[in-house]
């Protein structure tokens, strides 16, 4: 075996298991935001707007769209948090999720109270998901990713 080829197969077994830290992430932050937002859809605000969000769609479609935006944070919260800790970064993914994620409930009328309840209910769910993102990767049920390296 040449040192090519063991770089190349060192180099695949770390893709490997990146990819699945990056699963592990993906599940944990995913299963933690749907639970988290599908009990919103249980308090009725009528008033506001708030309950279901998508009346007449299959609530499984709205669970699974809902569980893969948590996966989606997961996997991306899991690189922005690294091994050099940066609380700056780790809130900023938090805030820009939720803020993404209720986006599309602003309308043209000045009431924003849909929008208000859309980011608290979306950034409870994605800070709880840090939350357990975090605690995984304190055990070590969930790997970091290694610190950003420079190109020499």
């Amino acid at each position: 075996m040449t040192l090519t080829d063991h770089h190349t197969k060192d180099a695949a077994s770390l893709v490997s298991r990146d990819r699945r830290e990056s699963l592990k992430a993906a599940a944990l932050a995913g299963t933690t935001f749907a639970i988290v937002i599908g009990l919103s859809w249980l308090v009725p605000l009528p008033e506001f707007g708030a309950g279901i969000p998508l009346p007449g769609t299959a609530l499984p479609l709205q669970l699974a769209t809902t569980a893969l935006t948590g996966g989606v944070f997961g996997i991306t919260y899991r690189y922005v948090r690294r091994e050099d800790r940066n609380p700056h970064l780790d809130s900023g993914a938090v805030a820009a999720f939720a803020i993404a994620r209720a986006s599309p409930s602003i309308t043209a009328t000045d009431d924003l109270s849909p929008w208000a309840i859309a980011i608290l209910s979306s950034g409870l769910g994605f800070w709880l998901a840090s939350v357990v993102l975090n605690l995984a990767l304190r055990r070590q049920w969930v790997q970091c990713c290694p610190p950003r390296t420079e190109p020499h």
